[in-house]
């Protein structure tokens, strides 16, 4: 009957006219991205002297106490540099005696005298700051908690710079979660979104979050792609076990839920953003 009372035309229409409703629809807008949990506030270990690490006494994602040997620098350039300059300053001290001794009877000497004093304090300086560096070949850790860096392999026998980070010390249960949101998924790099979270380990249970902070230049990531990193931490609501399942380098699906938007705008976002890519509009 329903065939019989509506042409073909008519169903096409009113299947149009469905399809032009339903694109109305307000859904909310989602985006999916990956993450990786990090410490949060982590204490960084840096290299205090330039030189070339030896030793890390220490395992990754271990617990130190505080003041516990992180790691040791190579002792022979530090201990080279220290003898070098203890020589020099024994050097600048000996022609310093000998014109003030000679001084007495030959007053052409004085005027020297001033010069060889500076020498022997530049000395005495260089002398100072070796024995600092000598006695900062062994890095402690400032605070206890988690010990947090790639591999001892990949800093054995390695020149390092001063400043350069070496490690991280995290706090025990102090995380966060950072979402590396590709740039085409912009529209929802924005601050107090909620997010879900679904671990590699455990892809059935989500654990609920919330964006804290964005940033707003692009970098690249892992895999050589530019995205924007975002920073979430757990909601308030969030259950008491969803806390210890974080573990520090846990990667996983991150599910940012933004505003509401229709149905077409859901579906044709993408592809419109790549049309206008591609013809240049």
């Amino acid at each position: 009957r329903l065939r019989k009372s509506f042409s073909i035309n008519q169903w096409m229409m009113g299947g149009l006219l469905l399809l032009v409703f339903a694109s109305f629809i307000p859904v909310p807008l989602r985006v999916l991205a990956p993450f990786e949990v990090t410490p949060r506030d982590p204490v960084l270990i840096t290299a205090p002297l330039a030189g070339t690490i030896d030793d890390i006494l220490v395992d990754p994602n271990t617990m130190v106490a505080k003041g516990a040997l992180l790691f040791r620098y190579e002792l022979t350039e530090l201990s080279n540099a220290f003898l070098l300059a203890e020589r020099r300053l024994a050097v600048a001290a000996a022609r310093r005696m000998q014109l003030e001794q000679s001084a007495i009877r030959n007053p052409d000497a004085k005027s020297e005298i001033a010069s060889a004093r500076a020498e022997e304090r530049l000395a005495l300086a260089e002398r100072d700051y070796a024995s600092e560096n000598l006695a900062r070949m062994e890095v402690r850790a400032t605070q206890g908690g988690l010990v947090v860096f790639s591999d001892k392999k990949d800093w054995l026998g390695r020149p390092v710079q001063v400043g350069e980070r070496v490690m991280q010390i995290a706090r025990p249960g102090a995380v966060e979660v950072a979402i590396e949101l590709s740039i085409a998924d912009d529209v929802v790099l924005q601050t107090g979104l909620p997010v879900r979270f679904f671990l590699n380990s455990d892809p059935l249970n989500a654990i609920d979050g919330v964006v804290e902070r964005a940033s707003q230049l692009a970098t690249e990531v892992q895999g050589g792609k530019l995205a924007y990193v975002m920073y979430a931490r757990l909601s308030d609501d969030a259950l008491p076990g969803s806390r210890d399942s974080l573990l520090i380098g846990n990667r996983g699906v991150a599910q940012i839920e933004s505003r509401r938007v229709s149905l077409f705008f859901f579906v044709m976002r993408k592809p419109i953003t790549a049309a206008r890519q591609y013809l240049g509009l």
